[in-house]
């Protein structure tokens, strides 16, 4: 209802509706979708040089300045290379042994010594490593345990046998509803949705066969990484039967050949710009995490010594750190290796002539061999 307004005259009101529109024309109007489409397409042009500048600047990356970095450094610096190289395959060979043994300990008990004697035992007899339970399979399993107990529950409270019980708790857990729902959406509809679906099917096909003479490397022979990448998405889109994204990816190989045709709607343009710029975002992040390597623009850069310097001194502080952590495991590991008489007496001997911490200062002595080092 439009809204009354009122004004006073002469001492009276005189109340004065608002005009309401009465034409109960109902006509509809056709915009012409050229400009906008001509707009989209500038658009998608625009962003799609963008996408190949990044492109190229990534490739340049990783196919001249990251080689010529790596001939650099290894010639600078080939022996602390590889001096960290077997530093660091020694971590990692102590840090399995290590985690073999927290498991083989919180597992079957005991103390840690006689946890590493079994490990080393299995070891040189050659008996397979028992793996680490991940938390997936335990909820597997506590789903299963669940499962059994109220199969369980079935046989004892009704009297059923195994497949009477097993047929209550999938009604019981919603399951044989599922199953239901899935049987019927397999039954065949009316001849109508039917030749829907074959419809559907024959455009998909059609879509595809259109993609595979743009993509197919057979058709193109040599093929850029990009239509590759193209090419993996239309196969999947064909298995999954998605003639939208067929239809996208058509409209994206049009304009990256600057081939749109009048059938390209302004809705595909639209999806095509928004694809573009989902593929732009990724490169501008893998950018800014090459822009961070040293080899960044190496190839076009000359070095100098303050670079040598930095990378030089980067190197010697992994191989500090990575020394100190092979050392840590070490002595734990030879805490494992020693009776129980000799480390008790290391031990004593230890505390003996270590000197004296001052006073006022509480601190936790650590039992020995109870180190643990965990591994993310």
């Amino acid at each position: 209802m439009a809204k009354q307004r009122t004004r006073k005259t002469a001492g009276r009101r005189t109340r004065r509706t608002s005009r309401t529109a009465d034409n109960p024309c109902r006509t509809l109007i056709a915009l012409d979708q050229e400009p906008l489409k001509r707009e989209a397409l500038k658009g998608c042009r625009r962003t799609l040089r963008r996408l190949e500048k990044a492109r190229a600047e990534l490739n340049r990356h990783e196919q001249e300045d990251r080689p010529a970095f790596e001939r650099w450094y290894q010639d600078r610096f080939g022996q602390l290379v590889s001096t960290l190289r077997r530093e660091e395959a020694l971590v990692h060979e102590y840090g399995e042994l290590i985690e073999a043994v927290q498991f083989e300990y919180h597992y079957r008990g005991g103390s840690y010594r006689a946890a590493y004697r079994r490990v080393m035992d299995r070891r040189e007899s050659g008996e397979p490593e028992e793996e680490t339970r991940s938390e997936g399979d335990a909820a597997e399993d506590g789903q299963a345990d669940e499962a059994e107990a109220f199969k369980s529950f079935f046989r004892d409270v009704f009297g059923c046998d195994n497949e009477e019980a097993e047929d209550l708790f999938r009604e019981f857990t919603g399951q044989k509803g599922q199953e239901r729902e899935q049987a019927s959406a397999r039954k065949p509809g009316v001849d109508a949705e039917s030749e829907e679906e074959e419809s559907l099917l024959t455009r998909i096909k059609d879509r595809f066969r259109l993609l595979a003479r743009k993509l197919h490397p057979d058709v193109q022979g040599e093929t850029c990484d990009r239509k590759k990448e193209l090419w993996h998405e239309a196969q999947e889109a064909y298995r999954e039967g998605n003639l939208e994204r067929l239809d996208t990816l058509l409209a994206v190989c049009e304009v990256e050949e600057d081939r749109v045709t009048e059938a390209t709607g302004l809705s595909l343009l639209e999806k095509v710009r928004g694809k573009f710029r989902a593929s732009l975002r990724a490169l501008n992040t893998k950018l800014r995490e090459a822009k961070k390597d040293p080899a960044w623009k190496f190839s076009r850069s000359e070095t100098n010594g303050r670079f040598e310097a930095r990378i030089r001194r980067d190197i010697e502080y992994r191989l500090e750190h990575t020394r100190d952590e092979r050392e840590e495991m070490e002595a734990l590991i030879g805490e494992w290796r020693q009776p129980m008489g000799l480390a008790r007496k290391a031990a004593s001997e230890g505390n003996r002539t270590a000197p004296r911490k001052k006073s006022g200062r509480k601190r936790r002595a650590e039992a020995p061999g109870q180190t643990e080092f965990s591994f993310g």
